[in-house]
């Protein structure tokens, strides 16, 4: 069973995940962006480009496959490069064993296949290239900001947790967004450890931005929403790590049938600002985890021995 809980840790965030059929474009939300922090409103992009470009750190989130999420990334980082900025783009996806390379990099439509891409369980390379295209026009270097699942796994198991923990009203709101995102499947134990592992992946990620800030004096983060918030993802260890850099967190949202108001979906805190996109499916998330579930089930139960727990419960 141990190996099972390890699996339903590995399934993370998959279960948010969903094929590109884009619904809510009518949605009287989408494609705008609010300004969350201070007296909440409508911004241009061109409003929050100036913001940008006076961070010494923009934290962009996403869901990892939803196309539009990477072409706004991309489009940010152009605007921030025609403001004249250049900075250095840390990349969730990427690992230390991929880190090299990084250091002599090919252009974005070779890139994928040089860091193997496809065998890493990311959404295609495609919808990221865009991101590297953009890169590419100023030759922007980019880091490794991620860790492989195997090493924070191991890390977790041996009892490792960050340097500066979430305090107790951040961690309990990261914990009730895991046990809402495996949909009352984890165990608190597990739970413990899912909490840690995020933890941990938002510290390395802070400790790659300020080693990339020293080499290019502005940085630019892509991951998934939830590292990007400024409350409890990686703008939180940053600020105990460079606490002299300044941060501009941006959220990417799905908008919800019949759900209006913007204030319904914005977090005090959270981001600074939010960019609401059409959904890209209507799947329910839960029912796609359970049928991730099931799978694991069924390949721990063709793999188990007759008198092993696994194949006992079944």
């Amino acid at each position: 069973m141990r190996s099972l809980a390890i699996g339903v840790l590995l399934i993370g965030c998959t279960g948010c995940g969903g094929r590109a059929t884009e619904r809510g474009r009518a949605h009287p939300l989408t494609g705008r962006i609010y300004r969350v922090n201070g007296k909440i409103g409508v911004v241009g992009l061109d409003a929050l480009l100036r913001a940008a470009a006076q961070a010494d750190v923009v934290l962009i989130g996403e869901r990892h496959d939803h196309p539009a999420h990477h072409l706004h990334q991309a489009r940010l980082l152009k605007g921030l490069i025609d403001a004249g900025r250049r900075p250095a783009v840390v990349w969730e996806m990427i690992t230390d064993r991929q880190a090299s390379v990084l250091v002599d990099r090919p252009k974005a439509d070779l890139l994928g296949r040089a860091l193997g891409w496809d065998a890493t369980g990311w959404p295609s390379w495609k919808l990221y290239q865009p991101i590297a295209v953009a890169a590419d026009l100023a030759a922007l270097p980019f880091f490794a900001g991620g860790i492989d699942r195997a090493e924070v796994i191991n890390a977790v198991m041996k009892g490792a947790r960050p340097q500066y923990p979430l305090p107790g009203d951040a961690e309990a709101a990261l914990r009730k967004q895991l046990i809402a995102g495996h949909c009352g499947h984890s165990p608190g134990k597990l739970i413990d450890a899912m909490s840690a592992a995020q933890q941990l992946r938002d510290q390395r990620m802070a400790r790659r931005i300020a080693k990339a800030f020293q080499r290019s004096g502005s940085v630019v983060l892509i991951a998934g929403n939830g590292h990007a918030r400024a409350d409890r993802g990686a703008p939180y260890h940053l600020r105990r790590i460079a606490p002299q850099l300044s941060t501009l967190s941006i959220g990417q949202l799905e908008v919800t049938a019949g759900q209006n108001a913007a204030e319904a979906y914005l977090e005090a805190g959270s981001f600074d600002y939010v960019w609401f996109t059409e959904r890209i499916d209507d799947q329910d998330p839960c029912e796609r985890f359970r049928r991730s579930l099931e799978r694991m089930k069924r390949r721990h139960h063709k793999k188990a021995p007759a008198s092993s727990p696994v194949s006992a419960t079944r």
